[in-house]
């Protein structure tokens, strides 16, 4: 877990306290042109793409940034990973073929002048695709304008923010960022999560046994993408419940689930979550972590709700998309 300086933010006059906005799973990858595009998406659906009666844009996302940044007016913007689809880039792609897209979800928030940070998803990505992994670390280069994570060397990083030039207990925040890595070829575990030594480093870096001191800041907020199993089953404090209608609806839930739908959700077994299968310490690392309040994430396009488990809120994202479903959602 890399420890990364103070960040000065800058807020209005009159505020007090700083506004988070998150945005999560873009799938973007279009060409940036605008032109009509009639595409297969993975589950053999073919959909329209810049046209009048489609919802389909590749002008959406920024045009949807746009609006809600003007509308919220954040302070600072997180990026929880799948901002774009590695997928549909083929092999034989410009390794850099990427950057443009990116650049272009970004661009509504560098004309506002608004900082922002990112942590990666599974699908931003892809074992077929023509860049490395590694390469997304070009986002904290220097190469895009108002990152507040520029010189990060690893995804899994932490940095306190602030009106001032150090934090303060009264007005500063700590964020973590995590990476909950890819997609794992295992179909029984399906994703990856969160490193074993990224979890030892958070629990000894947030402990107060480190040179970090919980005290310095009101409180610590964590950010990743793929949910924590701990999120499932649980009644939401606000929100709404969807990736096993979805899943339903879509042929992908096993055949007894749509005659059972009734029972499943009297007993409370719809509140299900595209968390890894893989055990992870994240949750009772952060749920035992001083001044923890919140974890965000996003990954599950259908799951929109917070819910609390030991004093710790965990948060869905909404997904923020114009882009056409690439995977099993295509039929839902």
């Amino acid at each position: 877990m890399e420890v990364l300086k103070h960040h000065k933010i800058s807020l209005p006059p009159t505020s007090t306290s700083i506004k988070i906005l998150q945005l999560t799973d873009m799938h973007t990858w279009w060409p940036q042109d605008g032109s009509p595009i009639e595409w297969t998406c993975g589950a053999g659906n073919t959909v329209s793409i810049n046209t009048d009666s489609s919802p389909y844009s590749t002008h959406g996302e920024p045009e949807l940034i746009s609006h809600i940044i003007a509308r919220v007016k954040p302070d600072l913007v997180v990026l929880t990973g799948d901002i774009i689809d590695a997928r549909a880039y083929p092999p034989t792609s410009d390794p850099s073929c990427w950057k443009p897209c990116f650049s272009a979800v970004i661009a509504p928030l560098v004309a506002a002048g608004i900082p922002w940070t990112y942590c990666p998803g599974n699908h931003d990505h892809e074992d077929s695709c023509p860049y490395p992994r590694e390469s997304l670390l070009d986002i904290f280069s220097g190469e895009f304008p108002l990152c507040i994570s520029e010189g990060a060397t690893s995804f899994n990083h932490t940095l306190t923010i602030g009106p001032g030039d150090a934090p303060t207990k009264g007005d500063s925040l700590r964020l973590w960022i995590f990476d909950t890595g890819g997609n794992n070829p295992d179909p029984a575990i399906m994703f990856d999560t969160v490193s074993d030594d990224a979890i030892a480093s958070f629990k000894h870096l947030s402990s107060g046994e480190s040179a970090l001191d919980p005290a310095e800041v009101a409180c610590s907020l964590a950010f990743h993408h793929i949910p924590m199993a701990e999120m499932a089953y649980l009644p939401p404090l606000v929100g709404k419940e969807g990736l096993f209608g979805a899943a339903v609806h879509s042929g992908k839930a096993p055949w007894w689930a749509a005659p059972l739908t009734p029972l499943i959700m009297l007993l409370g077994l719809h509140r299900v979550v595209g968390a890894s299968k893989r055990p992870c310490g994240l949750f009772k690392a952060l749920a035992a972590a001083p001044g923890m309040a919140a974890a965000f994430c996003g990954h599950d396009h259908f799951n929109d709700f917070v819910v609390r488990r030991e004093g710790l809120f965990m948060c869905y994202g909404r997904i923020t998309s114009h882009s056409p479903p690439s995977n099993w959602e295509g039929n839902g």
